[in-house]
């Protein structure tokens, strides 16, 4: 018997850390949305989980929720991303941009990559 013992997904999307300008956020969002109509889609489809401009938007996601009194002394929690993914996000909008968290379903990751492969900082499924 095979023990297979890397990581093991049944998921048919891989997940993207884009840098993209305040000017491309729009054409970015109008994009995803018609590109989660393509007929190649598939089921897993195209989502958008985050798109931050500040920091404050960024922690509230991370946390899950609004940062309070309460939760400031323990830091940030990493509800809903790495802490590494955090880290990169932190320093796109630090440096002024803004930092999207999508997944793309793999039959059109092809067609995304060309589209918008560089503003791509990260990859992952």
């Amino acid at each position: 018997m095979k023990l297979k013992c890397d990581h093991v997904t049944n998921s048919s999307s891989s997940g993207f850390i884009l840098s993209l300008s305040k000017d491309q956020v729009d054409n970015f969002s109008d994009y995803m949305a018609d590109l989660n109509e393509h007929e190649d889609a598939g089921n897993e489809g195209v989502r958008v989980y985050l798109i931050a401009k500040d920091k404050e938007y960024l922690d509230e996601y991370v946390n899950d929720g609004p940062v309070d009194w309460a939760q400031k002394p323990t830091g940030i929690r990493f509800n809903r991303m790495s802490e590494d993914h955090y880290k990169m996000c932190l320093e796109i909008v630090e440096e002024g941009g803004v930092a999207v968290e999508c997944w793309v379903d793999h039959n059109v990751s092809e067609k995304f990559d060309d589209d918008w492969g560089s503003n791509i900082m990260d990859n992952y499924m």
